[in-house]
């Protein structure tokens, strides 16, 4: 991987935007690496920060011989100096694109995990190429919007359907890929020593979304449930954003306590570290549930504070696969009754597993290169044939 070079005249160049949080790389990356050893394409990695930079050349070490290159861009300077009294510790995706748009829009074409890009649109513009950002039910994933997508990489059955009957995908502009995700953070080695005992392991991962959540209604009864048990340990891993625009913390005595592991922002949030090693997920709409499951079925609790109406809902699909709590006095009897209860819903999770990730003897970043690299040959036969 190197600094950006300019592409040769018969050469398609293919930018990949990775300006958004680290938990955007995961499900891009391993497709921009298995892009670069296809003949004539250019693959350039637009990134913003350092952290990515670092992430992105770790990943790459499985990817030997690669010709991804890396184009750093900048904010503007107003953006720069104005995060200097903010706690954001990115630069903002929308002021990126709007600093950089001419540069970008001199792709052939852009791989993106959402859709900032899609409000500049001009005759010449780059082919938009979606790749998503999770497997998950939250109506956002299938709003109108991504009509305006060139083409779509789709991780598997359910999506698809869905997408299908909102008139977003069909075979002219969409495929079925599988899950690159699984690609490049199955590859590592977890850790597993975040507690020095047997217990339980329970990873409560809310959501950031406040309408959505549980953090708000109910996370400190679960922090101080588990702080009082006996027989639990908890890994608190909430989404990455819950955080990170909040300068409130978390009261002490939770990380010190011996059967509580608390992250609120390392790279373990979006790695699968801990869904990899929990025993029993407890969340509201977070995709990273699939990941749970899709990795190995286990005990899955989801919490209701805000008393959706979620049966026959598709934004509540994956609420099938576990106990669904509703009432916060209930929450000790379904801890309990978790493991045994699972009964009632493996053959669930392995259906919706199945229909949520295609599987398939070529690994998925493959998969999904191929379709980008026939996709673009496709366009250009259309144009010039």
């Amino acid at each position: 991987m190197t600094s950006q070079t300019i592409k040769t005249k018969q050469e398609t160049q293919i930018g990949f935007l990775l300006i958004n949080s680290v938990a955007h790389l995961y499900h891009a990356a391993s497709i921009a690496l298995e892009l670069s050893y296809i003949a004539n394409t250019h693959v350039i990695l637009y990134i913003s920060t350092l952290e990515n930079k670092e992430v992105l050349e770790k990943l790459a070490q499985n990817y030997l011989g690669n010709r991804c290159e890396f184009c750093f861009l900048k904010p503007s300077l107003l953006h720069k100096i104005s995060r200097l009294f903010k706690k954001r510790l990115h630069p903002r995706v929308q002021d990126i694109i709007r600093h950089n748009k001419k540069q970008l829009l001199a792709n052939d074409a852009l791989i993106m995990t959402d859709k900032h890009m899609l409000k500049y649109h001009n005759k010449n513009r780059p082919k938009y190429i979606s790749v998503g950002h999770g497997a998950g039910d939250r109506a956002t994933a299938f709003k109108s919007r991504y009509k305006d997508f060139d083409y779509l990489l789709v991780s598997g059955e359910a999506k698809w359907k869905r997408m299908q009957t909102e008139g977003i995908v069909s075979n002219k502009n969409g495929k079925i890929i599988g899950y690159p995700k699984f690609d490049c953070t199955l590859k590592m080695n977890p850790k597993t020593t975040f507690f020095k005992n047997n217990k339980p392991i329970v990873i409560y991962n809310p959501h950031f979304n406040q309408s959505e959540s549980s953090w708000t209604k109910w996370g400190e009864y679960i922090l101080n449930y588990f702080y009082n048990s006996q027989d639990y340990n908890l890994i608190f891993a909430p989404h990455i954003l819950l955080f990170s625009k909040t300068k409130k913390g978390l009261t002490k005595k939770y990380s010190q306590a011996k059967n509580i592991y608390i992250d609120l922002e390392s790279h373990n949030l979006t790695d699968m570290s801990y869904t990899r090693i929990a025993d029993i997920y407890l969340g509201d709409v977070s995709s990273q549930v699939y990941e749970f499951i899709g990795y190995k079925n286990r005990p899955c609790l989801f919490l209701n504070p805000n008393q959706e109406k979620w049966m026959n809902n598709n934004n509540f699909r994956m609420w099938n696969m576990g106990d669904v709590i509703s009432d916060i006095d209930t929450f000790d009897s379904s801890i309990k009754n978790a493991k045994n209860n699972f009964i009632n819903y493996a053959k669930t999770q392995d259906v919706y597993s199945k229909e949520t990730f295609s599987t398939a003897e070529i690994p998925a970043s493959q998969r999904a290169a191929k379709a980008i690299s026939e996709f673009m040959k496709r366009g250009k036969t259309s144009q010039y044939g």
